[in-house]
């Protein structure tokens, strides 16, 4: 049997080899992925005293992660700048986390090729190549290796009911938070677990009101870190600057954005086209009647799984374990620019998969259809699967393979315009830059972040007043923006107004301490008592 399972477990690496393969030639993608690793002091020093120190008691990059920045600090100091050694890395985490998931699947159902077929499943599907592929969404394929050790570790101890083991839960969901806060859903995962497959609620499937305290009174110190990671994610995003207010996306907005968003990621499970690097724009407007056809439809199949939990227990574990892990990414806490992406169906559509694998084996038993016939059905996806993956690894080659495409998959794309002027800002290219910038607050007139890079632009061409009115423009958005304020700082300072540049260079430091630009431009500016023109 264990031959069987290591047999398994070697085609499961063959598959991820041989589809993510060339993601280790490729270059950094160019967004966050300087914020991240080839701008970012900290991890450019490699692995020390100094930066776990930096890593683990300051936020960095509005976020507090700090075993994700101490992966990327190993990884410099293994393989220096070259991006290949982050992407390998980054590969070899997805590849574990597969065979973490197979095992666990296994251990917990026993059933061998239904739990390798939803571990295939998570390793080849298209909406996950985004993590793979991307070196700043390490955090992902880090915290997720965490999340399937937890699982793991929970298990033995439903096992064994040891302290000792329970210790080693807490442990290893600890390291998911300090790799991403997202992982903080995994208590409620954990108890959909106990309904199915682990049956502790009572082999009836009945959710008594006792029953239930009792689970949830045992992961009362896993909610407890749950809740401070959420203090330290809010903290850490207020810090930075990167809550996006109101006025940029409004309170309609992120709501109807949380019934469609669900709907979009499950058409995309199913049938995954257009499928956009980074992130999908924000809909300028969704009409009423897809709001409601949205929030009916999530309604009635929540509802048909709750009726049915008796008979389809894993229909309502897999249906909920994707609405629970996805509700902290749905948008009404809007951090950055992005309310949809694919890396965030990461862990969530291994509930879909549950659904999907259990009812087709199911459905096979009930209606005598042959074993090979399932087996073939199941080889055709996942070749499908196979394809379009390394189509959509080909994206991810360099930036502008990345940006171009998310212009090609929505000419309007916001995002994608926005990467395209940062490109081609940083390549000097400025007339290519102005007009992408330009493009993208076509899209979205009300991102700040264009606005800023629009003023960089007339900055760096000595267009000092419409640099200015780029900033401010930014800043009437933002008024706690550190970019906007760090902008705004150096076009006073080659105006000459020393005064009105060290105020908004001051108050760019306040709002995030982790710019060193900022402090050099502060140390040559010259004393405001010497006047300002």
């Amino acid at each position: 049997e264990m031959r069987v399972t290591w047999a398994i477990c070697a085609v499961l690496a063959l598959l991820v080899a041989m589809t993510f393969w060339e993601v280790q030639f490729y270059d950094f993608a160019g967004t966050d992925d300087s914020q991240y690793v080839y701008d970012n002091p900290i991890v450019l020093g490699g692995l020390s005293a100094d930066g776990l120190g930096k890593a683990f008691f300051h936020f960095n990059n509005t976020n507090w992660s700090p075993l994700t920045l101490t992966s990327l600090m190993l990884d410099t100091s293994l393989f220096g700048s070259d991006p290949g050694g982050y992407h390998r890395t980054s590969l070899v985490l997805h590849l574990a986390g597969t065979l973490l998931l197979f095992l666990t699947l296994r251990r917990l159902t026993g059933a061998e090729l239904p739990s390798a077929f939803v571990a295939a499943l998570f390793a080849l599907h298209p909406l996950h190549v985004e993590p793979v592929a991307w070196i700043s969404s390490r955090k992902d394929v880090l915290g997720t290796v965490f999340w399937f050790w937890t699982l793991w570790a929970y298990v033995r101890y439903v096992e064994t009911k040891g302290r000792s083991q329970y210790i080693v839960v807490c442990i290893a969901f600890a390291f998911g938070l300090m790799s991403k806060p997202m992982v903080l859903t995994l208590p409620f995962t954990l108890l959909l677990l106990d309904f199915w497959p682990l049956k502790r609620f009572g082999d009836d499937y009945r959710v008594g009101l006792g029953k239930t305290w009792l689970l949830v009174k045992e992961k009362i110190p896993l909610l407890a870190m749950s809740c401070i990671s959420v203090l330290l994610t809010y903290a850490a995003s207020a810090t930075g600057g990167a809550i996006r207010s109101l006025s940029v996306v409004p309170l309609g907005a992120r709501l109807e954005n949380v019934p469609t968003a669900y709907v979009m990621y499950l058409v995309k499970t199913f049938w995954p086209s257009g499928l956009v690097p980074v992130g999908y724009p924000i809909p300028h407007e969704t009409g009423l009647l897809q709001v409601a056809a949205s929030t009916v439809f999530l309604a009635g199949i929540t509802l048909a799984a709750v009726v049915f939990r008796k008979r389809f227990p894993y229909f309502v574990v897999g249906w909920l374990w994707f609405l629970g892990t996805l509700a902290p990414v749905m948008g009404l806490i809007t951090i950055g620019s992005t309310l949809r992406t694919d890396r965030y169906t990461y862990v969530p559509l291994i509930g879909v998969f549950l659904v999907v694998v259990w009812g087709a084996v199911a459905l096979a038993k009930r209606y005598s259809i042959q074993p090979r016939f399932l087996a073939g059905a199941g080889g055709a996806v996942l070749l499908g699967c196979i394809a379009l993956s390394w189509g959509q690894v080909s994206h991810w080659e360099n930036p502008k393979t990345m940006y171009s495409q998310m212009v090609r998959a929505d000419p309007d794309s916001a995002h994608g315009h926005y990467g395209l002027g940062k490109t081609y800002e940083d390549e000097e290219d400025y007339e290519r830059a102005f007009h992408h910038y330009r493009e993208s607050l076509r899209s979205v007139p009300m991102n700040p972040d264009a606005h800023i890079g629009l003023g960089r632009v007339f900055y760096r061409v000595q267009d000092y007043g419409n640099a200015e009115k780029a900033f401010g423009s930014a800043l009437k958005l933002e008024e706690d923006n550190a970019g906007a304020h760090w902008g705004m700082g150096i076009t006073m300072k080659a105006q000459g107004k020393y005064a009105e540049a060290e105020r908004s260079l001051r108050r760019a430091l306040e709002l995030n301490p982790s710019l060193e630009a900022v402090r050099d431009a502060l140390e040559t500016l010259p004393q405001t008592g010497q006047g300002s023109k």
